[in-house]
């Protein structure tokens, strides 16, 4: 099985709201079995060969919203599991860093053509706002585990939120 090694980012706003993709991906299959349909997530995506993992962060962030001012903090989560991408198992591997932005504006400018092809919006979300949601978001527990992160308090270790 191939591995998928990847960095995401829970990038904040002044607000304490997260930044999420909305996702339409009609040959990926869904934990529940869909296949196809659009989701939320959080931006990212995979590392390059030699790039750490932070530089890749950075790198992502700039390219899904056009901002290099990133203040990028420490990893909090990761999450591990399958996903099926035309009809390939990959085992994908992720890391979640913090990180800050001083305003909301974002910019799709340098979404390369897959992004351009998969991501249909970005929007700021309030905690209550995703609690609320009946969307798909992944990471499925973002709403439960997200208000720790806004409030800055640290847990000993990486929090697993699962595939």
């Amino acid at each position: 099985m191939r591995m998928r090694i990847a960095v995401r980012v829970l990038l904040l706003n002044p607000k304490g709201e997260i930044l999420l993709m909305r996702v339409d991906a009609p040959n990926w299959t869904h934990q529940d079995g869909q296949v196809g349909g659009s989701f939320w997530c959080t931006i990212g995506g995979g590392i390059e060969e030699g790039e750490s993992l932070e530089a890749a962060a950075k790198r992502e962030v700039f390219e899904e919203t056009g901002r290099n001012d990133v203040r990028l903090g420490p990893p909090v989560w990761f999450g591990e599991g399958p996903m099926i991408i035309d009809g390939e198992t990959i085992l994908k591997k992720e890391t979640y860093f913090v990180g800050w932005l001083e305003t909301d504006d974002v910019s799709n400018a340098h979404w390369n053509d897959e992004e351009k092809e998969l991501v249909k919006e970005l929007r700021w979300w309030s905690i209550s706002a995703l609690a609320a949601s009946t969307e798909r978001i992944y990471p499925a527990n973002i709403a439960k585990l997200l208000p720790d992160v806004v409030a800055g308090k640290a847990r000993d270790g990486l929090v697993d939120v699962g595939q």
